[in-house]
């Protein structure tokens, strides 16, 4: 059973149907086997045994954007690996070329040779130079080798005992996946909504019944009866089939230590959710299917006065002195380093309707905030990751004063570069972490969206998790004010277009879509 669930689990539900034929052949009787436990095994247990085991195949993760990279981070998980090398192929212009390929595949070659346990993702280009590795077909005379080809070149490297490959494959791009590639490994389907029902069972939480609830939460307060629905990424940015099982995953897990009840995790919820909404969402509040039930009159009122004393909705300024308020007091400050280390968010991704052209650079320069502690950069701008690596790194390092890094990015134009991106920045940070007596810095990345463009949700996946250990949160307007969103407060007690069209409210008329 545990044999079947390994090798035949690459598509859901498959192992399952191959373990009835098998038995179908054997004439195994399905009662004394016992069907309804052949069907149990989760992905988890089937992928740390995977790791543990010195004579497994190379093991295939099967996921929806950072999944795989955010589960890979679970205490199961991590527990049996062995601080594996993580290697995303590069997407910048420069780094298509085929001299690219063949230094990353020096590098596989090297990692290879010192046994280190390997992550993969997006190397279709160099996966063919790696099948005999993959398939494990190796020359063995006193150690193993295998040979590793990429065009004219070939050549025989030393594979270590304790080496072990393990490749990310997008779901949606299975069908384009080259077959005998996928033949060669343990296929595993790792979604945040198996680790969830796991993590459901262990904790006896009807997290089932959890993700439906905030679902119809969720499509309840964006929708309205008679009114052309808005899409639940333009109510939540960010939204996508994961953000629910994800985002419970993320508040259990941070509840181990004391108990909690189904409604703390459903508030929990909803105040994070609340922080990706958009204003324009919070408007329509009011008039949604959520309103119209009498029992969430209250909640709906809670929602909205929640929202609006929210500040760091406002603009970029209020955001960063709203979660980073260190670098808004005097110069002088210092913090000790356990408090740097124990202060969150130490990330920010901050989602937009901004222009990506716009200039960040006056939004942010004031009397409090002086722009020798910020260091702004655009993923446009770079034409390959060791050029990107290099402006990074070179923020973490103790030689650089400044103490905050903002990098931007065009979701529709940066999609492909963006995992890569975030992984450069947290292995800089991480390095810089583990150095003595560090000053406090933090970084964020700000994320310019279209308002309703319906393309960009077919561009590419950009999403984060709520496991990818960057805080969520919109500001509409990079260079908003307050008074911006006290309009809406304001629009909320008139009673007639006449009122709200007639009133000016410090310079600013309000505008009426009828």
């Amino acid at each position: 059973r545990v044999a079947i669930a390994r090798n035949f689990n690459g598509l859901p539900g498959s192992a399952a149907r191959f373990q009835n034929i098998f038995d179908k052949e054997c004439g195994v009787d399905n009662i004394l086997c016992g069907s309804v436990q052949r069907n149990d095994l989760s992905a988890i247990p089937l992928i740390c045994e995977n790791l543990r085991d010195p004579r497994a195949r190379h093991l295939m993760l099967i996921s929806r954007g950072d999944a795989a990279l955010s589960l890979l981070n679970l205490p199961q998980i991590k527990n049996a690996l062995q601080a594996p090398v993580i290697m995303l192929a590069s997407r910048f212009k420069q780094d298509l070329s085929h001299d690219q390929s063949y230094h990353q595949l020096s590098k596989i070659c090297e990692y290879m040779t010192t046994g280190r346990q390997l992550v993969l993702k997006d190397f279709d280009n160099i996966y063919g130079a790696l099948y005999d590795m993959l398939n494990q077909s190796y020359l063995v005379h006193k150690r193993r080798r295998c040979r590793v080809a990429l065009g004219n070149a070939a050549k025989q490297v030393e594979v270590h005992e304790t080496f072990r490959c393990i490749m990310i494959e997008e779901e949606r791009d299975l069908h384009h996946s080259d077959p005998p590639r996928l033949n060669r490994c343990e296929k595993q389907v790792l979604t945040f909504m198996d680790v969830l029902n796991d993590i459901g069972s262990q904790h006896s939480i009807e997290t089932t019944q959890i993700v439906q609830y905030l679902r119809r939460f969720c499509v309840d307060i964006t929708s309205c009866k008679g009114k052309p629905s808005v899409a639940l990424n333009d109510s939540f940015l960010g939204f996508t089939e994961d953000t629910l099982p994800s985002l419970i995953i993320n508040i259990i897990q941070g509840s181990m230590h004391h108990n909690i009840c189904t409604v703390d995790i459903l508030s929990n919820c909803k105040q994070v959710l609340l922080d990706v909404m958009p204003s324009d969402a919070i408007a329509r509040c009011e008039n949604s299917n959520f309103a119209k039930i009498p029992d969430n009159e209250d909640e709906l009122e809670s929602i909205i006065r929640e929202y609006h004393t929210q500040t760091y909705h406002f603009s970029l300024v209020e955001c960063l002195k709203h979660f980073w308020p260190n670098f808004f007091q005097l110069a002088s400050f210092k913090c000790k380093k356990r408090d740097f280390l124990n202060k969150t968010p130490r990330h920010l991704a901050i989602m937009t309707f901004t222009s990506y052209t716009t200039d960040i650079l006056p939004i942010i320069c004031t009397e409090e905030l002086s722009m020798t502690k910020v260091k702004l950069l655009r993923i446009g701008t770079f034409e390959s990751e060791k050029l990107l690596r290099s402006e990074v790194e070179s923020f973490w390092s103790r030689t650089d004063s400044r103490e905050i890094m903002l990098m931007q990015c065009d979701t529709k134009l940066h999609w492909q570069q963006l995992v890569l991106t975030r992984e450069i920045m947290v292995d800089a940070e991480r390095a810089y972490l583990n150095q003595t007596d560090q000053r406090p810095k933090y970084q964020g990345i700000i994320l310019h969206l279209q308002r309703f463009n319906k393309a960009s949700a077919v561009a590419g996946r950009w999403e984060l998790s709520y496991l990818s250990g960057w805080k969520q949160v919109t500001v509409d307007q990079l260079e908003g004010k307050s008074c911006d969103l006290d309009l809406l407060m304001l629009a909320r007690t008139k009673r007639s277009l006449i009122d709200l069209s007639l009133h000016n409210y410090q310079g600013k008329h309000l505008v009426i879509e009828s």
